[in-house]
């Protein structure tokens, strides 16, 4: 059985819409696109269903409204596509691919004008996507008090919301709880624990936080700020202060020597990324893992397993006295409109 122990990082999910999107589907598109790339969804399979191709190689439905999103949306994406459908009285069409592709795949089928009219993905993709012109404003008409403040945040950039924030996850301190059944209190006392049964041999690795380049900011995070660190300040009006640089700073070295001794007595190893946390956390080499909850609602082969949850147990803090607790980073998931969007009537 597993278990975790919540660390002060959030996530929420965006469903963002384009600044250039396709059009629907132009005739000559439909003579010359080819079958729909694997893993895609309500695509057309053949040219005579009038899809267009992106230089990216994804095929574009032919419907007034075209919504990309990872395995894990598409079925609650379809739903609602169903019942705009019949509200608004046009066609939907939601095409499935994977989410670490679809930043990528966006930003190159938007500007040729063939990209989706809204997509799923990350809120830390907002700032890129909005300075390449990708983007568009939402208008939330005076809803925005139906939303946390901080998902409202994530999603701002210039004063100025460019998604729909859905849902809020954490990342968390995992624990195998046939190796370790009692919680620990502290985050002392997880890091005795891991060094405790990697010495006797009964993990390979105590505690698995991903390390590679990609990962690691996010997920040591937590860890950092625990120890005082903190990477940008705040002006008195709570705005991020980019004159206030916390890495140097006090804390921020402290911090930064407390992570080098973790590398040096093994407790944090660079080699580990996301799929060999995975991999030892889950065949029960590793006592403890730091992780969103997404991961292990996936098999080996990375196919969802349904119904998947995990239970949670009180949160093991780490803090020097008086040190800020920073909430971040906040990682959104949300959609978010197009300027050239092929139905920008549509925008909320």
């Amino acid at each position: 059985m597993v278990t975790r122990l919540r660390v002060s990082a959030l996530l929420a999910v965006l469903l963002l819409g384009l600044a250039a999107c396709g059009g629907g589907g132009s005739e000559e598109a439909a003579e010359s696109a080819p079958p729909a790339a694997e893993g895609e969804t309500q695509a057309p399979a053949t040219p005579e269903a009038g899809a267009s191709e992106a230089a990216g190689g994804v095929t574009r439905a032919d419907a007034d409204l075209v919504i990309w999103a990872d395995e894990t949306r598409v079925e609650p994406m379809e739903e609602l596509g169903a019942r705009f459908e019949e509200e608004q009285g046009i066609t939907v069409a939601v095409q499935e691919l994977p989410f670490e592709d679809i930043r990528d795949q966006v930003q190159v089928a938007a500007p040729a004008g063939e990209g989706p009219d809204v997509f799923v993905g990350a809120h830390d993709w907002i700032g890129e996507l909005q300075a390449n012109g990708i983007i568009a404003p939402v208008d939330l008409a005076g809803r925005e008090g139906d939303y946390q403040d901080v998902a409202i945040e994530a999603v701002t950039v210039e004063g100025q919301v460019y998604a729909l924030p859905y849902a809020v996850e954490n990342l968390a301190l995992y624990r195998n709880t046939d190796l370790v059944p009692e919680a620990p209190a502290t985050w002392e006392e997880v890091v005795e624990i891991a060094n405790r049964l990697e010495a006797e041999g009964a993990v390979e690795q105590g505690l698995v936080v991903p390390q590679d380049a990609e990962s690691s900011p996010y997920h040591n995070h937590p860890l950092f700020t625990g120890l005082g660190g903190y990477l940008f300040g705040r002006t008195p009006e709570g705005e991020l202060n980019p004159d206030d640089v916390g890495i140097d700073s006090e804390a921020g070295l402290a911090a930064a020597s407390q992570f080098a001794e973790w590398y040096s007595s093994g407790l944090l190893d660079t080699s580990v990324d996301g799929a060999l946390m995975q991999e030892l956390f889950g065949s029960g080499q590793a006592a403890f893992a730091i992780s969103g909850p997404g991961r292990w609602c996936r098999t080996a082969a990375g196919s969802r397993r349904p119904g998947c949850r995990s239970p949670s147990s009180p949160p093991a803090h780490q803090r020097q006295p008086d040190a800020p607790v920073r909430r971040r980073p906040e990682h959104l998931r949300q959609p978010v409109l197009g300027e050239r969007a092929a139905r920008p009537d549509l925008r909320p």
